[in-house]
């Protein structure tokens, strides 16, 4: 299966796209706000996962460290710890990885 993870962007942008996408779609996660942002969830009429989200505005950078070292605590020896501190080096935002691992299930 192919996923496709779409971040950034305006709700109206991804709203927008998301509806287009969503014709003939199985529609997993509707696009709404979650804790994290905006984020929404789709299999399109071709089987392609796509994942939309986006940042919210005033999200504290604390939080994030929070959500990391609790990961790190409970997943120590796991793919997740990896996976955190990897993208971290590389400059990907943390709540692309938490969307991932929403799905993943990698801590189970």
């Amino acid at each position: 299966m192919i996923s496709l993870c779409l971040s950034g962007g305006t709700y109206q942008e991804l709203d927008a796209f998301f509806n287009k996408l969503s014709e003939g779609a199985d529609v997993t996660d509707p696009l709404q706000e979650q804790p994290f942002g905006i984020y929404g969830a789709l299999n399109d009429k071709f089987g392609v996962r796509w994942m939309f989200c986006t940042e919210r505005e005033n999200r504290s950078n604390g939080l994030a460290n929070l959500i990391i070292n609790k990961a790190i605590q409970y997943c120590k020896d796991n793919k997740i710890t990896r996976m955190i501190l990897n993208a971290g080096e590389a400059g990907i935002p943390i709540y692309e990885i938490l969307v991932f691992v929403r799905h993943l299930r990698l801590c189970d």
